[in-house]
Order: C-alpha cells, then structure tokens, then sequence
C-alpha cells in the first residue's frame, strides 16, 4: 500500500494511506493547482510586463527559458493565462485542483465569458475528449473574421483608401505574432524599397552563412539556412 498526499481547503498537505488509483488523483490534484499557480504567475508577469528582458522579444521565449520547457508548452501556458483572465470560473476550479491543463487549455480555446461558468460545471464531469464533442453543442462556433482586402481593392471612403495610393507615400510597420514570429509591412517608393530590400537580403545571407560554434554545424549548414530565404518583392 502506498502513500498520498491530498490537500486540504486551508492548504496544507496531509499523508493518506491508499491503493495507487487514490495516490494518481491526490498527485493529479497537486499537479493541477501547481500549474495553476505557474499560469497565475505567467498571468502577473504579463500585466506588469515582468518578462521583459534583455535579448527577451516574447512573453512565450521567457516562459519557455525560464520554466524548462518546450516552445510549443510555452505557447500555451501563455495562451492560458491571457484567456483565463475572461474566465474566473475555470480560472477557479483550475486554482482548486478539479481541471486539468488539458481540461483548461480546451475550455481557453473555445469558450467566451457568457459560457464560462456553464462549461466549466461541465468539465468537472468529462474527460477531455468529451469535453471537445460536447463544446460545439454549447458554445456556438465564433463567426469567421471577414478576409482582409488584396492590396488596392478597397472600397472607396475606407480606412486604406483615404490617403489613396500617392507616389512617395510611406507606410512601416512590424510587430510580433502571439506565437513570437516576427511581421512587417512596407510601403515605399521604389529607390527607398530597393534600398530596404538589398539591406534586408544582405542580413539575411550574413545570418545564414555566420560563423557557428566550434561544436556546431559547418559553416553555412546550420539550423536557420533551410529556413531563411530572401525575401520577394510583390510586383
């Protein structure tokens, strides 16, 4: 016979003699609230802004360096902890150990505030893969987000077309995606575009074939050369 731990409501922890189904739900309970509480202090840093740090661009690259885990996992907690904000329901039965991160995780996915004390109820109940049959049922699936426009389609009076399409004007942006994949948008006249554009390849040939670690791959062949391309100009 072994032994569980099992919490009480005032938190602290108690030694239960138990079969192994006993020992498997009371360590599955402290699992839950310990990555609940993982999620919370994800949850803290992002409202202050606390990941922030020097060769740090994402919350997601933070998470993952700091916690030892893998980009995909960091993703998620992330996800997680952004969404449970709408979702104090979950967010609770999450802290008290009845969800699992898997149970949260679809819930985070799928469900809006108006459903949040609803499907959670319901969770406490199902297993992940019923929980995902049954969702569709009770949450109405969002509407698809209507499809940007192509370059130069929009209509006449919208926002893209006030400042018409005006030789010389300039348009910049970049950012990164929640997933920490980094975009740009650039708009500019011909000789400045091809200044950007010849500026950019020369980066990217220079981060290719720079020079690796003794004890890694031969030059040229490293994990980013499959991957970077130069970029191609829409014409």
């Amino acid at each position: 016979m072994g032994l569980a731990l099992v919490q009480s409501p005032d938190g602290g922890l108690h030694v239960l003699a138990a079969g192994p189904e006993a020992r498997l739900s009371a360590a599955m309970g402290l699992l839950n609230v310990a990555t609940a509480e993982l999620v919370a202090s994800i949850a803290e840093a992002l409202a202050g802004d606390d990941w922030q740090g020097d060769g740090i661009v994402t919350p997601e690259q933070w998470v993952a360096l700091r916690c030892g885990v893998t980009t995909a996992r960091a993703r998620r907690l992330v996800a997680t902890a952004r969404a449970l904000d709408e979702l104090p329901a979950a967010a609770t039965a999450f802290g008290e150990g009845a969800l699992s991160e898997d149970q949260v995780g679809l819930i985070c996915d799928h469900v809006d505030a108006a459903h949040d004390t609803e499907v959670t109820e319901l969770a406490r109940r199902c297993t992940v893969n019923q929980l995902r049959r049954v969702l569709p049922s009770v949450v109405p699936p969002a509407p698809a987000p209507d499809p940007e426009p192509e370059p130069g389609t929009a209509e006449e009076g919208d926002a893209t077309s006030a400042g018409g399409d005006t030789p010389g004007r300039r348009e910049v942006a970049f950012g990164n995606h929640e997933d920490g994949r980094w975009w740009a948008r650039m708009l500019l006249p011909p000789d400045e575009g091809a200044l950007v554009q010849r500026a950019i390849e020369a980066s990217l040939t220079a981060l290719v074939h720079d020079e690796p670690s003794q004890s890694g791959p031969e030059r040229g062949h490293g994990p980013l050369a499959p991957r970077l391309r130069p970029p191609e100009v829409a014409r």
